[in-house]
């Protein structure tokens, strides 16, 4: 647990919120994400004095291995996605997503080219360093094929969901225009972004998965550890089926 929030007047120990710095990020960064003034101010019945901690003040209060971690320039996250079977009266289609760090190298006219700079299993014959493409969709970003020389092909995916592999769960409704919905909870700093274990294979073959059908996901033009993290999407009325 982090230190309490110390009351900010000089020569004053007491602790008026009885909050953790890092419930304060917490609440920080989800203020933030929701497009608020990420602030708290807290009265201190000792000193009489209000204290205000921005994000910066509880940083400096937040342990080295809590930091947020920092992406270089170029670098971001992006899901390699393997399709699982549903049942047929589900309104939308279902995704297996293994997030892999990248590096963009160029925008194509239909999305982005970027260097792979961590291993996949999900498609374990990629190599750190093969250049992918893929698109944006809505908060997530899609890996879609591998280059060849010359050319691109769809990515290789394994049959099934490999050991000790970790995913996030997705959804795709069933309509033209349609954006990827998670019930995954991610770790709310950007450049992290680990999806906790909603997924996790820790035997072979959990599922079965299959490449995404690239033109039906193709849009019209085509973290270190940190204490909050963002539920985007609930799924509540989906079934899965057996593994196919």
């Amino acid at each position: 647990m982090t230190q309490l929030l110390p009351c900010l007047t000089p020569g004053c120990d007491n602790t008026p919120l009885g909050l953790s710095a890092a419930g304060a990020k917490a609440l920080l960064d989800a203020d933030k994400a929701a497009g608020r003034r990420p602030i708290l101010r807290s009265y201190c019945n000792r000193c009489g004095a209000t204290s205000e901690y921005t994000p910066e003040t509880v940083q400096e209060l937040m342990p080295p291995d809590l930091q947020d971690l920092a992406l270089a320039p170029q670098e971001f996250w992006g899901f390699i996605m393997g399709e699982i079977g549903t049942v047929e009266s589900t309104q939308q289609r279902a995704f297996l997503g293994e997030p892999v760090l990248l590096k963009r190298t160029q925008l194509t006219a239909d999305g982005w080219q970027a260097t792979l700079l961590s291993p996949s299993k999900f498609a374990p014959s990629l190599k750190v360093a093969d250049e992918l493409f893929g698109y944006d969709n809505g908060d997530f970003s899609i890996c879609t094929h591998v280059a060849l020389d010359p050319g691109f092909t769809s990515l290789p995916m394994a049959e099934q969901t490999p050991r000790n592999s970790e995913f996030a769960l997705f959804f795709l409704p069933n309509e033209p225009g349609a954006q990827f919905l998670t019930g995954t909870l991610f770790c709310a700093n950007q450049s992290c972004y680990y999806p906790f274990q909603l997924g996790r294979s820790d035997t072979v073959g959990s599922h079965h998965l299959s490449p995404p059908a690239t033109h039906e996901l193709s849009p019209p033009g085509c973290r270190g550890r940190v204490t909050r993290f963002k539920l985007l999407w609930l799924a509540s009325a989906v079934q899965l089926s057996s593994p196919v």
